[in-house]
């Protein structure tokens, strides 16, 4: 009796609103984001692996990859795509056990006058002070994306319909991207996501896109044996193109992935086997995801959508936003890595979780939860880039887990 009660007080308070948008549901966000200066073009952050030892970030803009060893106080850069109309276009990296030094894969295009631009791959084995270019699949290919396999990346190719002598599908090098293997020419792919623990699983996902109609027959496929043989790995997820797919990082062991497509988030506990639904939003989109690198501990997620940044501290349970919610901003990327600051005494947010019923991806309650706690801190750097509509792109940085902002120092870009 006594829980009924509790039930019907609580309903009485939000109402019968289903499909409810979090962000308009939770407007009482204290933290907000400093005045920062920006870029005429979106770039993107991205942090070493080890960033809290090593405190290197890297930030490709345009035709140049910078680099900071400082934590982003001064900036160097270390590669520049050459003219005309040279531009960097994917960064990969992986810290080896046995290597003192990051190993880069970057991808870059440039124009000679031809269509499409010529593409090409160069590796850094120095983390960026040296480079070698390796030879390019062909100009069609994106990539490359490395493992923690050395020397074995790979790279996807989408056929251009008005272009089509290049192919398409994924491709495979074991020797540091000098030769390529096509292990599937059948499909347009445009991103691959490689587990964390390939070296032992052999785990490679991969995203499907689709020029015309009609769609292909799956937008997730995925090897378990390093690319011999593929199968459809959609099982419960919507027919539409996986915008992102993110292991956890402790997947050798808990065998977690999340993904998402355009407005709902899925997660999988054996592989990729069979996905569910845990978020939606109505009428929203995501634009990305990122998980704690200590998510088996602590299963903290964060995601941005386009008006705000939201955090969860329970698998997807309940959701704080942390940023935004009132309109009017475009946030796009969010990275995020481990710190070695030491927490304050007192920290902690007012936000009021809300919990989403993932019974229907399509009809959602979302329900405050009595007593609960709202953001804390967490020792936890964020790096953020938002694009406010019609405005230059700004950089933001938190090392408290999304308590407090501050301004991600620039590289001098030309703008």
């Amino acid at each position: 009796m006594l829980v009924t009660v509790i039930v019907l007080l609580i309903l009485s308070l939000v109402g019968n609103q289903f499909g409810a948008n979090l962000s308009t549901r939770t407007a009482t966000n204290d933290y907000g984001l400093p005045s920062c200066p920006g870029t005429s073009s979106l770039a993107n952050i991205t942090p070493s692996p080890v960033f809290e030892r090593d405190h290197t970030l890297f930030f490709r803009y345009d035709s140049v990859l910078w680099r900071s060893t400082n934590d982003g106080n001064t900036w160097d850069a270390v590669f520049n795509a050459p003219e005309p109309v040279g531009r960097v276009r994917f960064l990969s990296m992986v810290s080896l056990p046995n290597s003192p030094a990051l190993t880069l894969y970057l991808s870059y295009s440039y124009s000679t006058g031809r269509f499409p631009p010529l593409s090409t791959i160069a590796r850094s084995t120095d983390g960026g002070d040296t480079w070698i270019n390796r030879t390019a699949c062909d100009p069609n290919c994106s990539g490359a994306d490395a493992t923690n396999q050395p020397d074995t990346v790979f790279a996807t190719r989408i056929e251009d319909p008005l272009v089509t002598q290049f192919g398409k599908g994924i491709l495979r090098s074991d020797d540091g991207a000098l030769t390529w293997q096509v292990l599937r020419d059948d499909v347009n792919v445009w991103r691959v996501f490689v587990s964390p623990a390939f070296a032992d699983d052999q785990i490679v996902f991969a995203g499907a896109w689709a020029w015309t109609d009609p769609p292909p027959a799956s937008w997730l496929i995925v090897t378990r044996d390093g690319g011999s043989s593929w199968e459809y790995a959609d099982v419960g997820l919507n027919s539409s193109r996986v915008e992102e797919l993110m292991f956890s990082p402790g997947f050798a062991n808990d065998h977690t992935i999340f993904a998402y497509q355009h407005d709902t988030l899925f997660n999988s506990v054996d592989a990729g086997r069979h996905w569910q639904p845990i978020y939606f939003v109505s009428g929203d989109y995501f634009l990305d995801l990122a998980l704690s690198p200590d998510y088996a501990e602590d299963h903290i997620i964060f995601l941005s959508k386009n008006d705000a940044l939201l955090i969860s501290y329970d698998d997807g349970l309940n959701w704080h936003i942390l940023v935004g919610g009132g309109g009017g901003h475009f946030l796009y990327q969010v990275v995020v890595t481990r710190n070695q600051s030491t927490p304050p005494r007192q920290m902690s947010g007012t936000v009021t979780p809300f919990y989403a019923m993932p019974s229907s991806p399509s009809h959602h309650l979302y329900l405050p939860l009595a007593g609960a706690i709202g953001i804390s801190y967490r020792p936890l750097t964020l790096f953020l880039s938002m694009t406010p509509i019609g405005e230059y792109t700004h950089y933001f940085r938190s090392d408290n887990g999304g308590l407090t902002w501050r301004c991600l120092a620039l590289p001098p870009v030309d703008d």
